[in-house]
């Protein structure tokens, strides 16, 4: 997330960031006050629960009208089983409330609060490794800030009303290292050295007083100078790496994040409600597409019922019973399915016409062989059952189960033939059968009677008697 930087001083706010009124970045706040208040303090070595609760009520103690404190701890103290804590608050919440809560009420984000002297501890440690003690002096735009700090953490803070003279600012610096030595912070007597920030050469000069030494200034890399920059530097790491202590209570830093945090679970609300009522709006489709199924399957099963009630109707019309079908079937599989076809029939019937086309076909009658036989010939008394029975002697055990079959020809001789070429016709037409297996051609009325050297029989009848003919064509299939 972006940042910008909120000046807060003495002389009020001020917005050291081009953009600063962008909702979307987070706030980094510096506080500059008079009212900074680093207190050392140095507790038993605890640890746990035991050490959060002393130091807890022990950071109350000091700051008990604000909200804008921490703890932390510097280093080892002095004496064995101890350990050096630094208890640092900001004791104008009145003024910072002012300035920040309506900030996190709009929607901006605080990303914390650090006070100058934070960021000069931070600057120094990223600068190399700190010396044991140092003093650094720098203008900020509520006046001159002394920062007194070991081992690169800030145990003492002074802000001095800008001074109209080089003097002034040798008196107040005089009375800071007093103050370091009656503290017992710094042996009396020992030199501290002095990182000056921002300061003309007249300035500098001023700043040589019993008791400290200049010295040069590191530089940090990724930093801007602040021998050349002064506060500025400090400005740069608040927004680049900003130190891991600050001042801000949790709920103004965790405001945002909490409304952050209720838009998130509202949108996600949101988005629950809109699947939950995808899922409802599908399942409804489903279920009306499952009851337009069931109505067009409850349709095709009513379809059914009909057509069997038809089929039902149309059995009982027929009057028989599921038994008599039975039987029925039955016979036929027994009776008609084995039985010589008729096209068999009718090819060998056709063999005779076709050898001797004189013959003229004017009936036909098929049969099996049954209880009702059909006369080869109806006239006065000579018809002959067609088929004919089959002859004792012909009957063997291989011929038990053959079903005999017969048709019976009538028709007429052409009447334009001699009587030698009424003879051949006979001859041809008989012939076409012979030799055939399970074909026998019978005849009780021949058209011509060549058995009389081809005398014609029956003197008596006339000649268009005599050439009427009656065959019986019979043959036997197995079943």
């Amino acid at each position: 997330m972006k940042r910008d930087l909120l000046y807060l001083g003495a002389g009020g706010e001020h917005w050291l960031r081009p953009g600063a009124e962008a909702a979307r970045s987070a706030v980094v706040v510096v506080a500059d006050f008079v009212e900074e208040a680093p207190i050392r303090a140095t507790l038993p070595r605890l640890g746990g629960r035991d050490l959060a609760a002393l130091v807890a009520r022990r950071l109350q103690q000091e700051f008990r009208e604000t909200g804008y404190r921490t703890a932390y701890r510097i280093g080892p103290g002095r004496t064995p089983k101890t350990v050096d804590w630094l208890f640092l608050g900001l004791p104008v919440a009145h003024t910072l409330d002012a300035h920040l809560r309506p900030l996190a009420e709009s929607g901006r984000a605080i990303a914390g609060v650090w006070t100058v002297s934070l960021l000069a501890g931070a600057w120094v440690r990223a600068a190399g490794k700190p010396p044991p003690a140092l003093l650094v002096v720098l203008p900020t735009p509520a006046g001159l800030r002394h920062v007194f700090l070991e081992h690169g953490q800030p145990v003492l803070s002074r802000l001095i009303a800008p001074a109209s003279d080089a003097g002034a600012q040798a008196d107040e610096l005089e009375r800071t290292v007093q103050y370091l030595y009656n503290a017992r912070l710094v042996e009396r007597g020992a030199e501290i050295p002095l990182w000056a920030w921002d300061m003309d050469g007249e300035q500098a000069t001023a700043l040589a007083v019993p008791g400290v030494r200049a010295e040069p200034t590191p530089a940090a890399r990724g930093l801007p100078d602040p021998v050349r920059c002064g506060v500025e530097a400090l400005f740069a790491l608040a927004l680049r790496r900003p130190p891991a202590v600050q001042l801000a209570p949790e709920p103004l830093r965790l405001h945002h994040h909490a409304a952050r945090a209720r838009r998130a679970i509202a949108a996600a609300g949101a988005l629950v409600a809109a699947g939950l009522l995808a899922t409802a709006a599908q399942q409804w489709l489903d279920a009306r597409a499952l009851r337009r199924e069931g109505a067009a399957l409850a349709a095709q099963a009513e379809a059914k019922r009909q057509e069997l009630a038809a089929i039902d109707a149309r059995y009982k019309a027929v009057g028989a019973d599921a038994q008599g079908v039975r039987d029925a079937l039955a016979a036929f599989d027994a009776l008609i399915a084995p039985a010589p076809s008729l096209r068999e029939g009718l090819t060998l019937a056709s063999l005779g016409f076709q050898a001797s086309p004189a013959y003229v076909l004017e009936r036909l009658h098929w049969r099996f062989a049954d209880a009702q036989p059909v006369a080869a010939a109806t006239g006065d008394g000579d018809a002959a059952v067609c088929p004919p029975p089959p002859e004792p002697a012909a009957t063997d055990a291989a011929d038990a189960g053959a079903l005999r079959a017969g048709i019976a020809l009538e028709g007429m001789l052409a009447a334009e033939l001699a009587l030698r070429a009424a003879v051949d016709a006979r001859r041809r037409f008989e012939a076409a059968y012979a030799g055939r297996d399970a074909v026998r051609l019978t005849t009780p009325k021949p058209p011509i009677d060549a058995s009389g050297g081809g005398v014609i029989r029956g003197g008596g009848e006339t000649q268009a008697d005599e050439r009427r003919f009656a065959y019986c064509l019979v043959w036997e299939g197995r079943p």
